[in-house]
């Protein structure tokens, strides 16, 4: 919407031309034959669009029908684009000089709006994560080569391939490890050589700039299981890595397994980074181990990393990997404490909890909630979200938010671990709760998995069936949206994240929350009022946050109340 003028004034342009220059228009449909077809349709276009009304109705109509089925009538800016446009042509506006009378209006209408507040609350929000962390370490250390091991399940791979992506793009030699050169080369190698690919063809990149990033890989296997008495591949596989990242460890034991086997054989200095963050005591007391949590790389809106630090973390290492995850992955960092728990996981977790509820006591499918779901504005909805996270990450997630919240919801868990157990582990595996045909290389779903669907019927109880029809998709997805908020209220009151500003565009940007709606849950809130809010969560049924009935608070946005 703070574009809207720019791109009202060159739309308008081309209307005036196209009113006073409307005979000549018509004449040069002959002479300009002779200089190729398209510009015949083009001189055919603006010669109707100024005599023939029946072809400017028709023009117009099909504009706004593409546009409602883009933005789902979400977003007033572009079908205001629309009838500027079209009433400057219908009533002459541009010849008489009226035409920037009507992009004045248009915008004034738009700049007022709750939109166009969302929308630079978010522009803000954006900058302020970019700057949320000052470090005494004036340069931050730069690595020239990065070691990530890639597991062989789960969205591991996924993120696998996308960091190694940006690490190749920013001349960072990449070494990726695993136990099977099958699996580094369809995992990883492929849709990361097919990415590259593709940027050649659309003219982004030289071919032979693409065989430069692809010589920066390294594919390395390794030999027998990770152990006291492993094999020396595995040791030479990190050597000389000054990163060393592990996407996919959920596993306390395995994570210091892990680390007790290869520190000893690196550089001292290395930094090794744990996909969820590092759970023993004893990496927790180690200032060069850090979490790096990829929120769904794989996922429009996964746009966001999570650093999670200890006290113990050296802020050297801090400002080296909050470097490397702003100019190298080109996402936002968002600097989290071990103590208070990452932000992504929690609501994620409240995000799929909710949905699988609606699923199993209404009788919904979870294709149509999806569905549902993003018809509010969401990018993802929460059962494809899923499978970009990664089945048993979301599992992990479920039942960590389970015992916070004292509920376990079985019915979330249990469809999840019979996921696991088929090998379904989302995008990465090709199926989920839906079928993935080409992996992670897109992230596309391509229809439902007939398995899922079957699990699900299996998990739904008698009982719950016979409240089949009891509430419709819009009405669920609705449910589901305000549990997000509850869960973002929650994560505020814990002090999860430093801000309500920061906290409301992380969940923009890596949730998919629409931006429209108050530029994040919180602010949304406010801009609903907290009364009407506490009361719209009550009779939804769900757990009152403490900070919805605090009287010494008047916002969550407001300067001052950023925390409690």
């Amino acid at each position: 919407e703070m574009l809207l003028p720019r791109a009202v004034q060159q739309a308008m342009q081309l209307h005036e031309r196209v009113q006073r220059q409307g005979p000549r228009a018509m004449q040069a449909l002959v002479a300009g034959s002779r200089r190729g077809l398209g510009l015949v349709v083009n001189r055919a276009i603006e010669a109707a669009l100024c005599y023939i009304w029946p072809v400017r109705a028709l023009v117009f109509w099909v504009a706004r029908s593409s546009v409602r089925k883009i933005t789902k009538g979400l977003y007033p800016a572009p079908p205001t684009i629309i009838d500027v446009l079209e009433a400057s042509v219908k009533t002459g506006a541009l010849a008489k000089g009226n035409g920037y009378q009507l992009e004045r209006e248009g915008f004034a209408s738009l700049v007022l709006s709750s939109e166009s507040r969302a929308l630079r609350s978010v522009f803000f929000g954006t900058s302020a994560m970019k700057k949320g962390a000052t470090f005494k370490a004036k340069t931050p250390a730069k690595w020239d080569l990065v070691g990530i091991r890639v597991p062989s399940d789960d969205a591991g791979p996924g993120v696998a391939w996308r960091v190694a992506q940006a690490c190749v793009e920013a001349d960072i030699g990449v070494r990726l490890v695993g136990d099977s050169m099958e699996l580094l080369s369809k995992a990883c190698f492929a849709p990361l050589k097919a990415a590259l690919e593709t940027k050649v063809q659309k003219g982004k990149m030289t071919a032979s700039e693409k065989s430069a990033q692809l010589a920066n890989i390294l594919l390395s296997r390794t030999t027998g299981e990770l152990g006291p008495s492993c094999h020396s591949s595995w040791h030479a596989a990190f050597k000389k890595c000054q990163l060393i990242f592990d996407p996919s460890s959920l596993d306390a034991a395995a994570q210091q397994n892990f680390y007790s086997i290869i520190s000893p054989h690196v550089d001292p200095e290395a930094v090794f980074a744990f996909g969820q963050g590092p759970g023993s005591p004893s990496l927790m007391a180690n200032p060069r181990v850090v979490g790096l949590n990829f929120a769904c790389p794989d996922a429009a809106s996964g746009k966001m990393v999570e650093i999670v630090r200890q006290r113990s973390t050296e802020e050297s290492v801090l400002s080296a990997v909050w470097s490397f995850t702003l100019e190298t992955q080109k996402r936002l960092p968002l600097l989290a404490d071990a103590s208070s728990g990452l932000l992504l996981p929690r609501v994620l977790a409240a995000f799929f909890r909710a949905a699988m509820s609606e699923v199993l006591n209404n009788g919904l499918s979870f294709a149509e909630l999806d569905k549902a779901v993003r018809n509010l504005g969401f990018s993802t909805g929460p059962f494809q979200l899923a499978d970009l996270y990664g089945i048993a990450a979301m599992a992990c997630a479920v039942k960590e938010e389970g015992k916070r919240v004292g509920s376990s919801e079985a019915g979330s868990g249990e469809v999840l671990d019979a996921l696991l157990a088929a090998a379904a582990f989302g995008v990465a595996s090709g199926a989920g709760f839906y079928v993935y045909p080409n992996g992670q290389a897109s992230g596309k779903a391509k229809g439902v998995n007939r398995a899922a669907l079957k699990l699900i019927r299996d998990h739904t109880k008698s009982e719950r069936a016979k409240t089949k029809g009891a509430s419709g998709p819009k009405q669920a997805a609705f449910r589901v949206m305000w549990a997000v908020v509850v869960s973002a209220v929650c994560c505020w009151e814990d002090g999860v994240v430093a801000s309500a500003e920061i906290l409301d565009t992380a969940l923009v940007v890596s949730l998919g929350w629409p931006p429209f709606r108050g530029g994040g849950p919180l602010a949304y809130v406010d801009e609903l009022g907290r009364e009407p809010s506490a009361k719209e969560m009550t009779s939804l049924g769900l757990a009152l946050p403490k900070a919805m009935t605090r009287s010494d608070l008047a916002s969550f946005r407001r300067p001052g109340s950023t925390s409690l």
